[in-house]
């Protein structure tokens, strides 16, 4: 396995992603698991795609966290840069003829040329629009404040614990447990006691079996 993430990855993905990946692919411990793994008839490719999904736990943990009024904030913040930026990119006299359409692309397109097209300005400004906050109040189920208090909110090592167990689980014949806080604790740059993922996942199931009731 290298030490250094693929070229598309380090060209495309995300600097949090990639710091997590490398400090996976650089474990010895990280190493043991995936050869584990190997000997399980795991693919390369498939190990690839694994360190990548595990990689990105903890932002999938925080968007799964993130309440209405951050995403809220969030979105606006971004409509604000794309609208700015919008303005930029249509006063540039190169990208400003920038269009797209149904399966094409069109550089320094005049304005009269520009039927049924959509400028890269005025997709921007789509976007920024589809991002600023709904007007009209959602309805919601009753007691609903439309946020996440704070005891619906996942923690994020039980998050990345029950996340690389379902990641690992088809490929063994027994519960991964050892494997999977050994991933997790790399990940997360912390120690994990053996036996966290057996008290968590007993938990779970109980509060699961008791939801349904």
């Amino acid at each position: 396995m290298a030490k250094r993430a693929s070229e598309g990855f380090e060209a495309h993905g995300r600097p949090e992603d990639i710091a997590n990946y490398r400090r996976l692919v650089g474990s010895r411990r990280v190493r043991d698991v995936l050869a584990a793994l190997k000997r399980r008839g795991m693919a390369e490719r498939e190990i690839e795609i694994l360190l990548r999904t595990v990689a990105g736990i903890p932002r999938d943990w925080r968007n799964t966290n993130e309440d209405t009024p951050e995403r809220q904030r969030r979105r606006a913040t971004l409509a604000r840069k794309l609208s700015r930026l919008a303005k930029e990119v249509e006063e540039d006299p190169e990208l400003s003829g920038l269009c797209f359409g149904p399966g094409q692309i069109s550089f320094n397109t005049p304005p009269e040329e520009r039927v049924g097209l959509t400028t890269l300005a005025g997709a921007m400004r789509e976007g920024a629009a589809q991002l600023e906050p709904v007007k009209i109040p959602l309805p919601r189920p009753r007691g609903d404040t439309g946020q996440l208090s704070a005891d619906r909110k996942s923690n994020l090592q039980s998050y990345a614990l029950l996340a690389i167990f379902d990641l690992l689980v088809p490929h063994f014949r027994r519960a991964p447990n050892l494997e999977t806080e050994t991933l997790a604790s790399v990940l997360l740059a912390k120690t994990i006691k053996p036996g966290t993922l057996t008290q968590l996942r007993k938990s779970t199931r109980r509060t699961y079996f008791r939801d349904e009731k």
